[in-house]
């Protein structure tokens, strides 16, 4: 299990855009909110381009 915090999530539309590209990632067999700015992911690994990815969406991946 990995958690993932991403920065610039300010309503539930924006969460529920990180949760549909973390879903889509190759091997992710759960995505669960673990608090306003992060998700906890089982399976993966997730990609390389992940930041690339959320950067594109508008979001920042944190530390």
């Amino acid at each position: 299990m990995t958690t993932v915090t991403v920065k610039g999530m300010m309503c539930d539309h924006c969460r529920g855009a990180v949760r549909r590209l973390l879903e889509g990632c190759p091997g992710v067999t759960r995505v669960e909110q673990a608090g306003p700015d992060a998700f906890t992911v089982e399976g993966g690994p997730l990609p390389g381009s992940l930041a690339r990815d959320l950067a594109e969406l508008g979001y920042e991946l944190a530390p």
